[in-house]
C-alpha cells in the first residue's frame, strides 16, 4: 500500500490503526462517556471491565481489517480500472480498423492511422507500439502483438482485447 510517494505493507498500517482506535477509545471515550464516581470502592470498579474498552476493541479490529482489506486490494482496482477504460476505448478503435480495411487498406496501414485517429487513449498507445513494432523491428502483425518479448499486448491482460486482436489477425 503507498501513501504519497512512500510505500508500506498494509498489514503493519493495519496493526497501527487498530491500535489508535484502541487507544483512543480506551483512554479518551471511556473516561468521558463512562466516567467511574468517587464514592465506588476502587477495587470493585478494578474488576469492572467497562463497556467502551469492549467496544474499542471490537472498533479496532473492525479498522484494523478494514485498512488491511483497502491496502491489499486498492492496487487491484486500480488495475481493473484501467483494464475496463481500455476496453471501452477498444470498442471505438476496432470499428475505426475495420473501417480502414473496409476501404482496402492493409491491415498495417489501419493499426497505424487508428492510433493517430484516437489520439491519447491507452489503446491508442498499444496500437501505436503495435505500428511501431511493424515499421521499426519488421514484424509480421501477428509477432507485432503477440511476441512474448515485443509484442504490444505482453502486458495486457485484457482476454476481449487479445481475442477480437486474434480474429483481426486471423
Amino acid at each position: 500500500m503507498s501513501l504519497g510517494k512512500s510505500s508500506f505493507p498494509a498489514f503493519l498500517l493495519a496493526i497501527f490503526v487498530a491500535i489508535r482506535v484502541f487507544l483512543f477509545s480506551a483512554y479518551v471515550l471511556e473516561p468521558v462517556l463512562n466516567p467511574v464516581p468517587p464514592s465506588y470502592n476502587t477495587e470493585a470498579v478494578a474488576a469492572y471491565f467497562q463497556f467502551f474498552t469492549i467496544a474499542g476493541v471490537v472498533m479496532a479490529i473492525v479498522a484494523g481489517i478494514s485498512v488491511y482489506l483497502y491496502g491489499t486490494s486498492i492496487a487491484k482496482r486500480k488495475a481493473q480500472k484501467e483494464i475496463m477504460e481500455m476496453e471501452s476505448e477498444f470498442k471505438d478503435s476496432i470499428y475505426v480498423i475495420a473501417s480502414r480495411l473496409g476501404e482496402n487498406r492493409p491491415l498495417e496501414e489501419a493499426i497505424a492511422y487508428s492510433a493517430s485517429f484516437l489520439g491519447d487513449t491507452k489503446i491508442a498507445k498499444l496500437f501505436r507500439q503495435t505500428a511501431d513494432n511493424i515499421q521499426n523491428f519488421g514484424m509480421t502483425a501477428e509477432s507485432a502483438l503477440f511476441d512474448p518479448n515485443y509484442g504490444s499486448q505482453k502486458d495486457v491482460p485484457s482476454d476481449e482485447i487479445r481475442g477480437a486482436m486474434r480474429i483481426v489477425i486471423d
